[in-house]
Formats: C-alpha cells, structure tokens, sequence
C-alpha cells in the first residue's frame, strides 16, 4: 500500500467517490486529493485537503436586520475577498436554526451539504 497526492490529470479515478463535487469546484491550486493504493494501484481510501474561504460567524445587529442594503454590503465585501484570494466559491457556517440567513444564502445559490462539521487537531498525527 502507499499514499500519495493524486495529480489533477488522475481525478477521473475518483469521480465516482465522494471527494467527486469538491474537485469539481475547486481550483487545483486549492486542493489536495489525497489517496491510498494498494499493491495493485486500486485506490482504497480518498480525501480532500482544500485551502478554502469559509464564512463563520454571520451576525447583523437585529436593530439593523431589515436594513436594506447591510447584509448585501456585507456579502459584497466578503466576497470581494474571496475573489482577492482567486477563489471562486466559499462555504459558509450557517446554524440550521437560522432560518433568514439560510434562505438568504439559498437566493444567493448557495447549495446546502449534507453534512456535519468538526475540527480536527491535526498535531495527534
């Protein structure tokens, strides 16, 4: 067995794993598809180590929450960093419970994950 970083030339040989959508969106310079092989060269395991903008923390003061225009300049401005930072797509952390920032992340094309997040302390290994 070996692991190693899969070269963008060889993702066809997971685009029928789940790492699939994240390359799609990625661009290579922001992602790592790392994989394991055994001995015949069949990959038997796959991540995705990405350099991503996530957006955490989403919060407008309720006396300003039907303001029109601050969660737009808001957006805006994130956004003009994502791209500074030559991404083309963020994630964004949004609390299932918040129902107007989901909605508003949805209006914006925002796509949710089936997902749940953790943080991982990477010094263990």
């Amino acid at each position: 067995m070996k692991d190693r970083i899969l070269p963008p030339e060889e993702w066809p040989r997971v685009e029928h794993l789940p790492v699939s959508p994240l390359i799609q969106l990625m661009e290579p310079k922001n992602i790592d598809v790392v994989v394991v092989e055994d001995d015949d060269g069949k990959i038997v395991a796959a991540c995705c180590v990405l350099h991503m903008s996530e957006l955490e923390g989403f919060w407008i003061d309720p006396d300003h929450g039907t303001t029109p225009g601050v969660a737009r300049r808001l957006l805006r401005s994130i956004f003009r960093r994502v791209v500074a930072r030559e991404e083309w797509w963020a994630f964004a952390g949004v609390s299932a419970c918040d129902a107007k920032f989901n909605g508003y992340i949805e209006r914006l094309g925002g796509v949710s994950l089936p997902a749940k997040f953790y943080v991982i302390p990477a010094k263990r290994y």
